[in-house]
């Protein structure tokens, strides 16, 4: 009974949620049919995905999401493929490459990729 509960009342926030960015915002692209990993409290997963301009301004079903698109939106089906929004490799050994710490490849304020592989 319990997990009937939360099952409805995730459906009425996600539809509360998809609702309100409908009025605000037709996405330029939506990603559908994937595994969205949100990263929330609950690390839950959702099907699709809604983005306008460089912002995500929906996540849920599939069907949900898909009622925001207008006109011009773009679908694009993930086929099941997983997307983990904000995913960055933060750990890495790059800058420990080098033998010696003063000949060490520092990557602190490097803001480009070109300049990066420059350096290393």
């Amino acid at each position: 009974m319990n997990f009937l509960k939360l099952g409805v009342l995730v459906l009425i926030v996600q539809s509360a949620v998809v609702l309100s960015l409908s009025a605000q915002e037709v996405p330029d692209q939506i990603y559908t049919n994937g595994k969205i990993i949100t990263v929330d409290d609950y690390f839950s997963i959702q099907q699709a995905i809604a983005v306008a301009g460089d912002r995500i301004v929906a996540v849920g079903t599939t069907e949900a999401i898909s009622e925001l698109a207008g006109p011009e939106t773009q679908i694009i089906d993930l086929l099941g493929k997983a997307v983990v929004p904000g995913l960055i490799d933060n750990h890495n050994h790059v800058v420990r490459a080098t033998e010696y710490w003063p000949n060490e490849a520092r990557l602190d304020g490097v803001t480009s990729r070109a300049r990066a592989l420059e350096m290393l």
